[in-house]
This record gives C-alpha cells, structure tokens and sequence, in this order.
C-alpha cells in the first residue's frame, strides 16, 4: 500500500516539475574565453532570453521546449537540446566568425580582382550614385514588443517616409516617417517604460517613439554603412554566391573597438552582398553591441531606381538587457518596407527634428486595412499576426486623449501638438506619390 501511494506521488509530482523546469547559463567566446553580450536565445523564432553584459542567461521554463538556437550576427549560430542543459550554469561556447575565417583570394579567368579592388569599385559606385537629396517615398512599417517570451504589443503604419539630408551629407540623421494610416493592439503601447521608469503615453509618434526608446536610428545605420572608409573596417572575402541567376561578391567587415556614436560599442561585425555585374551593394547587416544595455542588429537591402541606390528594406533587431540579469529583457524587431518605385525628391526642407504627429488625430480605419494587400516582413511578425483578432486592433485604436492633467503635459507640448496636427495634414495634403 505505501508503494501504490508512493507511486501515485510520484505521478502527481511529474507534471509540476516539468512546469517548472529552469535553466541558467553563460555564453562564452571560444577564441578568448570572454562573456558575449547581446546573445538571442531563440526557439521556433520566438526569443526567450539573451545573454547581459557577463553572457548570462536565465530561462524561467523550457519544459515545453525541444532546442534552443544561440544566434548573434558575429558568431556561428549555435542550436542546442534543452535535454542536455543542466539546470544551472551551463557554458554555451560560440566560435566568432571573424577570427575563424582566413582572407581569401579568390581568382577567376573572369574576374581577377582583388578584394581590395572589389571594395575600391563598390564604394566609387556607392558614393556616386546613393540619393544624396532629401526625398519622400512611400512607406509600410512593422513592430512587435517582446518582454521575455511574451507578446507586448504590435503597431503598424502606412504612410511616407522623408529623408531630410542635413548638411554634412549624413544621409539617414534625420528621417520621418508621416502617417496615414495605423493600427495597433494594445490601447496605451508604453514601450519607453520597458526600459526607464518614466510616464509617458504613446499617442504620438515618430521615429522616436515608434522605437521605444532605440528602436529605428537610421543615423546608426548610417555610421555602420560598410563603403564608408572613415570607419576603417577590416575586410573579408567569403565564397561568392549565386542568387536567382545573378552572382554576387561576399565579403564580412569587423571593426573590434566599434563605431562611436555617443557610447563604446564593441563586436561590430557584417557581412555584405556585392553585385558581380555592376559593383552595387544589394544587402548588408550588421551587428553592434552597446557596451551596458542593449545590442542592436541591422538587416538592409537596396535597389536601383535609375541611377540611384535606395534603401527599400530595413529589419532592425534591437535587444534590451537590464542591469540585473534576472530582471525583464525586452525585444523590437522593427520591419520597414520602403516603396522606391514613386520615390520624388523633394526642394523644401520644412520639418523639424523633433516633429511628432499624434495617432489620436488619424483614426484608425479597418476598412482601410481589410482591403489592404499583405506586405510580407518578418517570420516572426507574420506569425504574430495571424494571433491577432480585428477587435484587438479596434481596442487599440480606441485609445484615450493625451491626458491633459499630466504632470508630463505642458503648454508648450500643447501648442507643439496643434502646430504638428496643421503640419502633418498640410504635408498629407500636398505630397502625392
């Protein structure tokens, strides 16, 4: 008898352990033994913890997890069975891409360039013909919020995207995106309070507060861009590839100290994709770590219209560690679709830095999006999508006023609001692409 009520303990007690099955562990670099920051921990494209500032991770429950892929742009990827974890203080070694991989030459009858000269012709070809004027082209934008493993919220918006070049040529310092017309599932998105603890409701937006607090710095995508020799890049040369027809150069760039763009950044690493046919960049991405908080990763892709190169795609990947690694992690993976096919350069500049346009003030409209064609992005906002119900969207655009009894509310903010709601709808008005 005291077996039979022994085993039926033990039955009882399986589940809840499975339930709860925890898993903590640090990410190593193989080559120097050093802790990597910013590691995705990923199963089935969902992110479930990336690794802090000393490459530890902590997982709550992966009872209904297989397998765990260890993914950052500068290292070889990394999948591992949650049934040979231990469940505390596993070391998870990566191998870094860049010391692993020697410079090749590769030389053909057809081509016998040097990788240096391949380089050389690119960025003429960049310099010369990327768009150097400000201009307006049409735009779709994605995002999801992740803290942990769970959905946060999803915003999306049609509308045009300017590109104000300032006067040093920095080509991406001051982008905008104008709304027409959005929609979102969660009533009061806060994303900024993710990060810091401060009040502040997202019923505006712009570049800034579609991000949160990092989220689409096109200036960082800018100061990464692998043609500019100012940042002394390291270069080099992978197997070349074929692609639908068409061959292409691939090369990886690091640069190990980093770029400065107000902060130490560290493991900045990329590879490009170089036309074979005309020396054209058709895609980049690149990974840079910030030294305390968070890592950010940058998937671009170009085409042609005329003589122009444009950017007409651009996924960013931003990971938020906070200070105490057993504390909350965030995650926005942004998706913007640039439509260069009506692109039109535009001769005035009248937008300020900080313009921001209130979402209160563009109503959401279902029939607008329910006769809209579908613009792929990601896997994982794809997937998040179809989750999604169009009462959780109607929800979310039923949000309330800016609340004027703020302490955060000011009369200047509010004579701010008025004089972007008159801009905004002028803009709208008389740009047609």
């Amino acid at each position: 008898m005291k077996l039979k009520s022994f085993l039926y303990l033990l039955l009882f007690a399986l589940p809840i352990n499975l339930l709860a099955q925890k898993i903590t562990g640090q990410v190593i670099n193989e080559f120097d033994s050093t802790p990597i920051f910013g590691v995705a921990i990923y199963n089935d494209g969902v992110p479930f913890a990336f690794s802090d500032q000393e490459g530890k991770f902590e997982i709550e429950d992966v009872s209904t997890i297989k397998e765990l892929t260890f993914s950052h742009l500068a290292f070889t990827e990394k999948v591992l069975k949650t049934s040979d974890f231990k469940s505390e203080n596993q070391i998870i070694y990566l191998t870094e891409k860049a010391t692993m991989l020697r410079e090749v030459e590769i030389i053909t009858p057809k081509n016998p360039l040097t990788l240096e000269e391949i380089i050389k012709k690119s960025s003429k070809k960049f310099i010369e013909n990327y768009k150097a004027k400000p201009y307006y082209s049409n735009a779709n934008v994605k995002q999801i919020v992740m803290e942990n493993n769970s959905f946060k919220g999803f915003i999306e918006l049609d509308g045009l995207l300017f590109n104000f070049i300032s006067k040093n040529n920095n080509t991406f310092q001051y982008p905008y995106l104008i709304p027409k017309e959005y929609r979102k599932n969660v009533e009061n998105l806060n994303l900024r309070n993710y990060i810091v603890k401060q009040k502040e409701m997202f019923n505006y937006f712009n570049t800034d507060y579609l991000r949160g607090s990092f989220f689409l710095n096109f200036q960082s995508a800018n100061l990464s861009h692998p043609l500019f020799k100012k940042h002394k890049y390291t270069y080099k040369r992978l197997e070349d590839i074929e692609i639908n027809g068409n061959e292409y150069y691939q090369i990886q760039f690091f640069q190990k100290k980093g770029i400065n763009v107000g902060r130490d950044l560290f493991n900045v690493y990329g590879e490009m994709l170089i036309s074979k046919e005309d020396f054209a960049i058709v895609k980049h991405k690149v990974s840079f770590d910030f030294d305390k908080s968070f890592s950010n990763e940058f998937e671009i892709y170009y085409d042609l219209k005329g003589d122009k190169i444009l950017p007409s795609k651009i996924i960013s990947s931003i990971k938020v560690i906070s200070r105490g690694y057993k504390k909350n992690n965030t995650f926005f993976q942004t998706d913007l679709t640039i439509d260069n096919s009506k692109t039109i350069d535009s001769k005035e500049i009248n937008l300020g830095f900080y313009i921001c346009y209130y979402l209160d003030e563009i109503k959401y409209n279902p029939q607008y999006w329910q006769n809209k064609s579908i613009i792929n992005s990601t896997k994982l906002i794809d997937n998040y999508l179809k989750t999604i119900s169009e009462k959780d969207f109607e929800n979310g655009a039923n949000q309330k006023q800016l609340d004027l009894k703020s302490k955060y509310h000011t009369n200047e903010l509010e004579k701010l609001r008025i004089y972007q709601i008159k801009l905004h709808e002028e803009t709208l008005k008389n740009i047609k692409l």
